[in-house]
């Protein structure tokens, strides 16, 4: 497997947080921070309210609050579907297949995991996909470092 890394943003996200990475896609981000887990909880829900996500899930174990966003789709699979089913049949074929292929794609999501450590609050945050990390990439850069 031949993996190369060409993105400035993730470098520069990388520096500042504790980043695990597979082939330059970004897994999971950590941060250690000294606010409270109320404020870390305001402060993430006003982030990710203000970027389109809503807040779908809240657990106690380990203190996970979910974010969800819009569709998560691949447009080179859309048009590669609808390319396929418009030549090989017809219009609504390729109509069907563009919306199962909406409907099949998953959505945006970042969970956030907050953990008490002995000297700060540490903050995980996880994305599914590529925008979605992003997204939780910018809300870790935006806490205050412990």
């Amino acid at each position: 497997m031949r993996c190369s890394q060409n993105n400035e943003t993730i470098n520069y996200v990388i520096a500042m947080v504790d980043a695990k990475e597979i082939c330059g896609l970004i897994l999971e981000s950590t941060m250690r921070t000294s606010l409270t887990l109320n404020e870390i909880e305001d402060r993430a829900t006003q982030f990710f309210n203000t970027q389109g996500y809503k807040k779908i899930k809240s657990e106690i174990s380990d203190y996970e609050i979910t974010y969800l966003n819009g569709k998560n789709i691949s447009w080179v699979l859309m048009i590669i579907v609808a390319g396929f089913l418009l030549v090989f049949g017809n219009i609504l074929w390729a109509l069907g297949g563009v919306i199962l292929v909406y409907f099949i794609s998953g959505n945006n999501e970042v969970l956030v995991i907050i953990r008490q450590e002995t000297s700060a609050i540490e903050v995980t945050a996880t994305g599914n996909s590529s925008q979605a990390q992003t997204t939780a990439n910018s809300f870790l850069l935006q806490l205050p470092q412990a």
